[in-house]
């Protein structure tokens, strides 16, 4: 022990070997507890075996360093080096990976709240804010509608009179009537209002004085289920300006709702059109509305609408930030998709002119720009492209369709990775696009599945649609205007919005597909075929037929028809009604309706039966009799000023003039109905005849 100790060379390699491949040991294993779920059984062995061989290692230096072989100590030493070296490398990328997995879950949110006033206000920062009205919404449970805004009015001490609104539609629409000075909005709301009609232009009319972010840790959202078990996912697609998805307040651009049964490798995906009119969980009374607007309220309530609306649960969410795709497509190196229709459209920043992306039919391999503008198409541009770029028809359900697409195709590319760096330029693109209420430990479950796939192909297909039974859903219904309730405000504006009304018989259909796939309802799915070779083969849709359903009421316009159909009306549906008078004067205007308290185009489910409407009717009022018309004689000369009523035409009985002794009376006796007044005659001076008055 003496002669070791002396040898401070060998003790020096000795103490040096123990330390990295402990080290070194202690962080791979580390790295490898990570992979919860992930080939257990391997990772054991493989760390064993490498415990075990660094063992060897540190035994076989202690031997040699006793013999005082110091080539031999030299070469384990080398050797010690590299294996440390290495699983140290496996260990960073493990971890690597991991971080960039665990940054999609979402373990906190970035909530962002600010005062808007007009543009051509006056008030420039929160100190100009003195005895101004602003606006803030009821609803307390929403953190950058409610919370952040009394945090904002706290911090800053603020004494304003704040008035409070149930919606923020109703908000925006009394700043720019400017009858309050300010509000409080989602800093992002240029862009959460931009697909509102009339409000396509809020941010060049609006600007911000005040900004004030807040993290919110998640607590609850993270979702443990085992993926061994069919699951419900839904995936969210937002249009933002930034790569980075951050903030819950977000627009439903795209939402397509996918069932997976890993046990028999069955799929149900279901494209929602944004404009699709259904109950809103967290709007006041379930009020209906377009389903993208549940997004305002964040993911929770656009969860929850759409597990009302089909009456399934849903396990998971993915909110991905439409310009995420871009990178996403390009670090996978294009995606094959056959293009269903030649098109032009705005690339990832809504630019046309040179940077517009032009995109040709048919089968070919789109890079990230490219595959992002089909997944947004939905309108033809002729006042930017040619008509061989615009020779197509398109709209949500399309839009939808071409998502799907692209959804698949990028699916079947993720097989095809085999670059390191091509996977963490990937990874690196999700990290920041991507958000999940998924752990860590159930995204990397999905390693299982994809092994489960690859098990059981039997026919050595790369084409992901052959090796999972993907089954396309569509939502059916026709198109509806209908005034949003929300937008009504004091002045008795309205906005008339389109809107999709979807069929129940089709959510019905839709329902029951989705159960039988997750297992909810003891079917199975089966797949019958009727093959005529003189007919061609057309795939049978679920959801997609005609439904013979009766549609929603709209409120009618009853101005300008008698008041009897607004009562007929009224009376059949047990909704109250208050009639106000308008006198006037024009017989054929009676009983007809002037005006109305509650605009047409309202969804009738919406009207308060007690409350009712009101209607301004007129009721004719026959005028008073018309006076007789006078005509006053000439004054003459060296008489009184007498005046004499001409008779009317139906005047049977002589009028006579007794005012002064000098006039002469009239002959009662001759032509009692024509007979005119005769002038009194003066000496010199010739008789004047009588003006007649029109």
């Amino acid at each position: 022990m003496k002669k070791l100790t002396n040898d401070k060379i060998s003790l020096t390699l000795l103490i040096y070997n123990i330390i990295i491949l402990a080290l070194s040991i202690g962080y791979f294993s580390y790295s490898l507890l990570l992979l919860k779920k992930i080939e257990t059984i391997l990772r054991i062995g493989i760390l064993i075996f490498f415990i075990l061989l660094s063992i060897m290692f540190t035994i076989s230096i202690i031997k040699n360093t006793f013999k005082r072989k110091k080539i031999k100590i030299l070469i384990i030493t080398l050797f010690a080096t590299l294996f440390a070296t290495g699983i140290i490398i496996i260990g960073y990328n493990i971890n690597k990976i991991y971080s960039a997995i665990a940054n999609i879950s979402a373990t906190s949110q970035t909530y962002s709240a600010s005062i808007i006033t007009l543009k051509t206000s006056n008030i420039e920062t929160i100190e100009d804010i003195k005895n101004e009205k602003i606006g803030i919404l009821n609803d307390t449970e929403s953190i950058d509608g409610y919370q952040i805004p009394h945090e904002i009015i706290e911090e800053n001490k603020l004494q304003n009179e704040l008035v409070e609104y149930s919606n923020y539609l109703d908000m925006i629409n009394d700043l720019l009537d400017e009858k309050i000075n300010a509000i409080f909005l989602p800093t992002n709301y240029s862009i959460l209002f931009a697909n509102i009609e009339g409000l396509e232009t809020l941010g060049e009319k609006t600007k911000i004085i005040y900004t004030k972010d807040k993290n919110v840790k998640v607590q609850t959202t993270l979702n443990t289920k085992n993926l061994d078990e069919p699951f419900t996912i839904l995936l969210m697609g937002v249009d933002s300006e930034k790569e980075q998805i951050k903030g819950s307040s977000f627009n439903g651009d795209s939402l397509v709702l996918i069932t997976f049964n890993p046990k028999t490798l069955n799929a149900t995906m279901l494209s929602i059109p944004r404009d699709t009119y259904t109950p809103i969980s967290c709007f006041a009374g379930q009020r209906k509305n377009k389903i993208t607007h549940a997004a305002w309220y964040g993911e929770t309530c656009m969860m929850k609408t759409i597990e009302n609306m089909f009456d399934i649960p849903i396990d998971y969410y993915i909110k991905i930030n439409f310009k995420g795709v871009v990178n996403i497509v390009d670090a996978l190196g294009g995606v094959d998709v056959d293009v269903p229709y030649s098109f032009c459209e705005s690339n990832s920043n809504r630019q046309f002119g040179k940077n517009t992306i032009y995109v040709k039919k048919g089968q070919q391999t789109l890079n990230g720009e490219q595959a992002l503008a089909l997944a947004r198409n939905r309108h033809t541009w002729p006042q930017y492209c040619s008509k061989e770029w615009t020779n197509y028809n398109s709209n949500d359900f399309v839009r939808g369709q071409n998502q799907q697409l692209v959804i698949q195709a990028m699916l079947n590319k993720l097989k095809n990775i085999n670059s390191v760096d091509t996977f963490y330029e990937m990874l690196n693109s999700i990290s920041e696009s991507m958000e999940t209420n998924m752990s860590t430990e159930n995204i990397l479950s999905f390693y299982n599945i994809a092994k489960d796939i690859l098990i059981k192909n039997t026919s050595n297909t790369t084409d992901l649609s052959s090796l999972i039974g993907f089954e396309r859903l569509y939502l059916s219904g026709y198109d509806q205007t209908i005034v949003d309730y929300d937008s009504i405000n004091n002045t008795g504006s309205k906005l008339a919005l389109y809107n999709f009304v979807p069929y129940q018989g089709s959510i019905n259909d839709i329902s029951e597909a989705m159960k039988i796939n997750l297992g909810i309802k003891n079917q199975t799915i089966t797949k019958e075929y009727n093959f005529d070779i003189n007919t061609p083969y057309e795939e049978t849709i679920i959801g997609k037929k005609t439904y013979n359903e009766k549609g929603i009421s709209i409120l009618p316009s009853f101005i300008g028809r008698n008041v009897i159909e607004a009562q007929s009306y009224c009376s059949t549906r047990g909704i109250a009604l208050t009639i106000e008078k308008i006198k006037t004067s024009t017989e054929n205007l009676d009983n007809q309706v002037a005006k109305q308290s509650l605009p047409s185009g309202m969804d009738v489910e919406f009207v308060s039966k007690s409350k009712g409407i009101t209607l301004s009717v007129y009721e004719y009022e026959k005028p008073k009799q018309q006076e007789q018309n006078t005509t006053t004689e000439p004054t003459i000369p060296g008489t009184p000023n007498d005046t004499q009523t001409k008779p009317n035409d139906n005047q049977k009985d002589n009028e006579k003039n007794d005012d002064s002794e000098d006039n002469q009376k009239t002959d009662n006796n001759q032509n009692n109905n024509n007979q005119e007044p005769t002038t009194p005659q003066v000496p010199g001076i010739p008789t004047q005849p009588t003006e007649e008055t029109e």
